[in-house]
């Protein structure tokens, strides 16, 4: 199953903010894993993002954490750190601006808590053309839009 970004805008992001709302999965070992991965770390080096991050760093984090020191929002330039209104947990931002439509934000939880083996993710992958999919294993489509839900809004 793969949604559109208008899809998973209006019909799966409503139901993780609410979630969020009632108690944080800051320690969440799979929303850990969604909102960092990185795809520098594949070979080979090619700029990707998970677009299911990009939502969820620019609707959670970037709107309802708490960002600590000077903050420029024109420029996204440097690490940042956010926190977690709710419980308190840092998180270190970076982001990368590739062209004018390709972009890739990584937020690292700044605890030593676990993050998932395995993420899933609901739409999928931006990339360049040399992006191989079949190097990510450490990443599925998930089963369902509910369980996806479930499993990345579930307090720990």
């Amino acid at each position: 199953m793969q949604l559109t970004i208008a899809k998973f805008r209006s019909e799966v992001l409503p139901n993780i903010l609410h979630a969020w709302e009632l108690g944080c999965f800051c320690r969440n070992p799979q929303f850990r894993k969604l909102i960092a991965s990185n795809f520098d770390d594949y070979e080979p080096r090619v700029p990707a993002n998970l677009v299911d991050a990009e939502i969820l760093i620019a609707e959670l984090i970037c709107k309802r954490f708490e960002h600590l020191g000077e903050r420029d929002l024109l420029k996204r330039v440097g690490p940042q750190t956010w926190r977690c209104p709710q419980c308190g947990l840092p998180f270190l931002m970076t982001y990368e601006d590739y062209s004018i439509s390709m972009y890739r934000t990584i937020v690292r939880p700044l605890d030593s808590l676990p993050i998932a083996p395995v993420g899933f993710y609901l739409i999928g992958f931006r990339s360049f053309a040399e992006f191989k999919l079949t190097r990510i294993s450490d990443f599925r489509r998930a089963e369902s839009v509910p369980r996806f839900i479930h499993d990345l809004t579930a307090s720990i």
